[in-house]
C-alpha cells in the first residue's frame, strides 16, 4: 500500500480516522467471501467508490431570500401564507369556551 500523497486529515470525507496510520498509509479490509481475489476486487470497488464521492465539489448554497421576487414566487408565498391561516382559522373553530 503506498503512501497517501496528503497528510491524514486533510480528507476526513473519505475515510474514517483509524483507517490511515500515523505514516499515512491507507488500511483496508474486506472478509465478506471466502476468496481473497474477490474480496480484493470488493474492497478497491468500494475505494473506487469513497474516492469519487470524496472528489464531488460540494454544491455552493444559494439563499432565496436574497434573490429577486417573481412573480411567481410572490404567487407561492402568499398561496402558503393563505393555507397557513386557514390551518390556524381552523383551530380556532375547534376552541372550547367556559362560560
Amino acid at each position: 500500500v503506498a503512501a497517501a500523497p496528503e497528510p491524514p486529515d486533510s480528507s476526513p470525507r473519505l475515510v474514517s480516522p483509524g483507517a490511515v496510520t500515523k505514516s499515512g498509509e491507507l488500511l483496508l479490509s474486506c472478509d465478506e467471501t471466502r476468496s481473497q481475489a474477490r474480496n480484493l476486487a470488493l474492497g478497491l470497488e468500494r475505494l473506487q467508490a469513497a474516492v469519487d464521492e470524496a472528489s464531488v465539489e460540494p454544491r455552493e448554497y444559494v439563499d432565496r431570500r436574497s434573490l429577486p421576487e417573481t412573480e411567481g414566487r410572490r404567487h407561492e408565498r402568499v398561496r402558503e401564507k393563505r393555507q397557513h391561516g386557514r390551518k390556524k382559522e381552523s383551530r380556532a373553530s375547534r376552541r372550547v369556551t367556559f362560560e
